[in-house]
């Protein structure tokens, strides 16, 4: 919310800054909902104002002054922007800025903003997801009886009922901006040593990419995709099964020994999936220039293709693959996408009874009693990031 608030503040387009147009454009609502009945914009704005305050008293203890300042005046969501300038013996003082003199933008990806305002937007953003968790609307409660799912329950009990609990590891969305500065994908082994400064002053000359590339890395956040995802396995589980959520930065390979895992998330912004690339049939790939995520299909059969990349904004593809851990004494399941979004869908997949229902089918013999253990691949149509649908594209049992 705060990046959208930011963006178009910069722009001057001043129509998007009000309550009805940030419902519509950010949660889903529609253009004409009832602003007094559905306070969601308001108790967003509520907590990025306390994240702001939260964030300046924590990176500025002392009395000392930012170089940027970022307010959200209360009632308004037009943000304000200040900068420090040399004041009196006291030291500096904070003058307003125009919003379209708010920093020399520098280019990055689709997006022209500050790094500034950018790492400011990045740490202030921590927890949003978890925030959407609580406003979303719940669906209803995950039953055996009466309303149960039979198909999706014979694969939640293959996959999560065999006496050991279940770590969740949530992705690391600051790691996918992390590596486009760098032009390189990050390794497991990189990740596991968390030498990320090393990495930056190896690698980056700008002096200000170096600032906010040390600040993203600061702080683990994870994506709406998997917030949605981590909630609809809560559902799911309704406390059956003891789970852990661990970011994907906190997480080490002792868990492989001791949980089922599920890893959500590209191989781009959650490096653990590389340990299970080569041994899937539909593998990750990326290319730098342009920035492009896709999957390998190593041995294509009729009607299939070699290669399924993302289209920005139109089109994306989620790998779900159920297999066993290294050690075949445990389970892995993983949802990893071409973006950030499509992790959403193969969350839904195998949390629907009806697709569940139709797998099944496709799947055949092999399936009649037990599922083998798998992989499917999903064309998600993607409108402004958001998935909206999927299809079957391609799948492979084991």
């Amino acid at each position: 919310m705060l990046r959208y608030l930011v963006e178009h503040a910069l722009t001057g387009d001043s129509e998007r800054l009000k309550e009805r147009s940030v419902g519509f454009d950010l949660f889903d609502r529609d253009a004409d909902y009832d602003t007094a009945r559905y306070s969601i914009v308001r108790v967003a704005a509520n907590d990025v104002r306390k994240r702001l305050a939260e964030y300046y008293v924590r990176e500025y203890p002392n009395g000392a002054v930012p170089a940027l300042r970022i307010q959200l005046p209360a009632g308004s969501y037009a943000p304000v922007f200040q900068r420090a300038e040399a004041g009196s013996a006291e030291g500096p003082a904070l003058k307003p800025l125009p919003a379209a003199a708010a920093e020399e933008p520098v280019r990055t990806g689709k997006y022209h903003f500050s790094w500034k305002l950018a790492a400011i937007i990045t740490t202030v953003a921590l927890g949003s997801a978890a925030l959407a968790l609580w406003l979303r609307p719940s669906p209803a409660p995950y039953t055996r009886s009466g309303d149960a799912r039979p198909t999706v329950d014979l694969l939640w009990q293959q996959v999560f009922h065999n006496g050991r609990p279940t770590c969740m590891v949530l992705s690391d969305a600051n790691l996918t901006m992390f590596e486009e500065m760098l032009g390189r994908q990050i390794s497991v082994q990189e990740y596991v040593q968390k030498r990320f400064t090393d990495i930056v002053e190896a690698e980056l000359k700008n002096p200000q990419q170096k600032i906010f590339a040390e600040l993203l890395m600061r702080p683990p956040s994870t994506s709406m995709a998997d917030a949605s995802a981590t909630r609809a396995f809560g559902v799911m589980n309704g406390n059956r099964i003891p789970t852990d959520l661990v970011f994907a930065r906190d997480f080490g390979t002792q868990y492989f020994e001791s949980h089922n895992v599920v890893l959500l998330g590209s191989l781009r912004s959650n490096p653990w999936v590389g340990v299970f690339e080569q041994r899937l049939h539909f593998q990750s790939g990326a290319s730098e220039n342009p920035v492009q995520t896709y999957f390998e299909n190593r041995s294509p059969r009729p009607g299939e293709r070699k290669r399924y990349a993302g289209v920005w904004n139109r089109e994306g593809y989620c790998r779900v693959a159920f297999l066993p851990n290294i050690r075949r004494n445990g389970n892995v399941l993983i949802l990893s996408g071409t973006g950030l979004s499509t992790t959403a869908a193969g969350s839904e997949f195998i949390t629907n009874e009806a697709w569940m229902r139709k797998f099944r089918a496709l799947l055949g013999p092999a399936a009649r009693e037990r599922f083998p253990h798998f992989e499917v691949l999903l064309r998600v149509d993607l409108v402004a990031t958001a998935a909206l649908n999927f299809n079957i594209e391609a799948w492979r049992t084991y």
